[in-house]
C-alpha cells in the first residue's frame, strides 16, 4: 500500500514567496498611490474669488493663450497691514478627504503669514464665516467650502518691492494619511510696497 508523498519543501518555499512578493506589491501600490493622490480642485479652487482690504485693487480679468482664465489684483501695504481673499475647496474624487490646515507653518523671519482662516460651507444658508477646523469633503459635487484666508505682511520690504503669489499650501488626510498640497487660487496677487514708506527692519 502506497502513501501519497507529501509536497516538496521547494514549492512550499516558492509559493510563500509569491505570496510575499503579492503582498509587498499591495503595499508598494498602496504607498504609491496615497504619496500621489490629490483630488481637490484640480487644476484650479473655482467658486468664490476675490481679494479685499484697504490696498487691494482689481487688475481685472485675463485669458492666458494656455492656461485657465484668472482675476488679477494688486495689494498695497506697509508692515503690519493685513488683506484677505476667497476661494473654493472641493474634492473631485469619490474618497473622502479631511481638511486640517490651510497655510504654511509659520517660520520666524516671514514677510507675510496666514493670520486667520474662515471657513463657510455651500451647503448651508448662511452666509457668516467661522473659525477654521478640520472638515469633509465627501467626493465630487457633495462639499464645498469656501475659505477666507487672512494675510499679515510681518517685516519691512524695501519701498517698491513686490512679490507675486497665486497658490496655498493645504494639508488634508486620506485613509488616515496625512498630505500636503498646494492648492491653486482663481486669483492671481502681486504684493506691493507702498513707495515712500522708509523700511527700518
Amino acid at each position: 500500500m502506497q502513501t501519497a508523498s507529501a509536497p516538496p519543501r521547494r514549492w512550499r518555499r516558492w509559493v510563500a514567496i509569491s505570496l510575499l512578493g503579492l503582498i509587498a506589491l499591495i503595499v508598494l501600490g498602496g504607498a504609491s498611490f496615497l504619496a500621489n493622490y490629490d483630488p481637490l480642485c484640480q487644476v484650479e479652487c473655482t467658486g468664490m474669488g476675490g481679494v479685499r482690504g484697504p490696498g487691494a485693487r482689481d487688475l481685472g480679468s485675463y485669458t492666458p493663450p494656455h492656461g485657465e482664465s484668472f482675476e488679477a489684483y494688486r495689494v498695497s501695504l506697509i508692515a503690519g497691514s493685513h488683506f484677505s481673499f476667497w476661494f473654493t475647496l472641493s474634492n473631485q474624487d469619490r474618497i473622502p478627504v479631511t481638511i486640517t490646515h490651510i497655510g504654511a507653518t509659520p517660520q520666524p523671519y516671514d514677510y507675510f503669514r496666514v493670520s486667520s482662516v474662515g471657513i463657510n460651507s455651500m451647503n448651508v444658508t448662511t452666509p457668516a464665516t467661522v473659525p477654521f477646523h478640520p472638515f469633509v469633503l465627501h467626493g465630487p459635487n457633495r462639499d464645498f467650502m469656501n475659505v477666507l484666508v487672512t494675510m499679515q505682511m510681518r517685516r519691512c520690504l524695501s519701498s517698491g518691492a513686490n512679490t507675486e503669489f497665486a497658490s496655498i499650501p493645504v494639508t488634508f488626510k486620506v485613509l488616515g494619511v496625512s498630505r500636503h498640497t498646494d492648492v491653486y487660487l482663481p486669483t492671481t496677487i502681486r504684493l506691493v510696497v507702498q513707495e515712500g514708506i522708509s523700511c527700518q527692519g
